[in-house]
């Protein structure tokens, strides 16, 4: 299912009182927050959800952070807690933009913009590539599951850190 955070969370508790026990549960994309997890407790266990990034993942990259831990121990000491997705896309897009400036030697619009199409890179966000159409078509989102409160990363396998648990509590 997919919903704002709050639903989500309301439907995982009207599925309790409903005594509804599925072997897999997936919703998107409140579990990829830290309130839903504190907010319904061990109604959390076993939850599946996907994210176009976490701070959970783990990559490293050859933009200005380097990899997700330096990002993410960035993000925290300039604004505290930690980045969503969001938060991190628009990082990430600053990143191509000094990547493909830095491969033109220029700033001009034209070449700057023939050095992002060219892009084929690794980031703190994942691997950065576009297809001839200029839609980014290297991104693989992350599948997270719900252990012991805590999001791991199921998929992609490059940055697998556990194995999927069934079934729901």
């Amino acid at each position: 299912m997919s919903g704002y955070i709050n639903d989500l969370m309301l439907v995982r508790r009207q599925m309790n009182d409903l005594g509804l026990k599925p072997q897999v549960l997936t919703m998107i994309a409140g579990p990829a927050y830290p309130e839903f997890a504190k907010t319904v407790g061990p109604l959390a266990e076993n939850i599946t959800t996907m994210s176009w990034w976490h701070p959970k993942v783990r990559y490293t990259g050859k933009d200005v952070f380097g990899s997700t831990e330096a990002f993410n121990a960035a993000w925290a000491k300039k604004y505290g807690g930690e980045a969503d997705y969001i938060d991190a896309s628009s990082a990430v897009d600053g990143c191509v933009i000094q990547l493909a400036i830095e491969a033109s030697n220029s700033i001009d619009p034209a070449k700057v913009r023939d050095a992002i199409a060219a892009l084929d890179v690794d980031t703190f966000y994942g691997k950065v590539k576009f297809s001839p159409q200029g839609q980014i078509n290297s991104l693989q989102p992350p599948v997270l599951q719900l252990q012991g409160g805590q999001p791991v990363v199921l998929w992609p396998p490059a940055i697998k850190r556990g194995d999927l648990r069934s079934p729901i509590p």
